[in-house]
């Protein structure tokens, strides 16, 4: 077995330890993701049992209001539930936070599952630098890019963008050149 023969192996094997190791992560985003949506269903159904309940703990002082605000990176500003606390509502706000912290888990579950296919793609074909492994990242590092903007504001979305176009086109240029020693074998 030559060395390149030999390197591509031991890629093989880190990408299926990968792919077991994100598929791990992929379960507890799961079961966070259901936590979270069955949270947010609960507090939304049962919000006329809860607010007088929250109305007296913020009245006593054991819950401030400002425990339950969320930042919105999308604008970068908080978003203020005021509305809804002057009109005696508390449970909306946490069943809202409930009902972001779902959408976020199932990005993530979807960006694992990206991940996990990528890797078992490259576990199993002759080279890591196939078409399917670069549709995958592209989708991959889009989605990626688009929540960072979401959670993390412009500013921080754009530097994911620039960071993850610079990767694929170095993953790109990768598979430019495997092309070229494929051809000439």
């Amino acid at each position: 077995m030559n060395e390149q023969n030999k390197k591509l192996e031991v890629i093989r094997r880190r990408c299926e330890k990968s792919a077991r190791i994100v598929g791990i992560f992929q379960i507890l985003v799961i079961v966070g993701f259901t936590i979270s949506l069955i949270s947010a269903i609960a507090i939304f159904a049962s919000a006329g049992k809860l607010d007088p309940v929250l109305a007296e703990q913020v009245e006593s002082g054991k819950v401030t209001l400002s425990t339950m605000e969320i930042n919105s990176g999308l604008i970068d500003q908080s978003i203020d539930y005021s509305y809804f606390y002057n009109k005696g509502q508390y449970a909306f706000p946490i069943a809202i936070n409930c009902a972001f912290a779902t959408i976020a888990c199932g990005v993530v579950i979807v960006l694992f599952n990206i991940f996990k296919n990528i890797f078992k793609i490259c576990a199993t074909e002759e080279t890591p630098f196939s078409d399917a492994v670069r549709r995958k990242l592209k989708v991959g590092f889009i989605i990626m890019t688009v929540f960072a903007v979401f959670v993390s504001g412009l500013g921080a979305g754009v530097v994911v963008g620039l960071l993850l176009w610079c990767i694929y086109s170095i993953f790109e240029y990768g598979a430019a050149l495997q092309t070229e020693v494929d051809d000439m074998v």
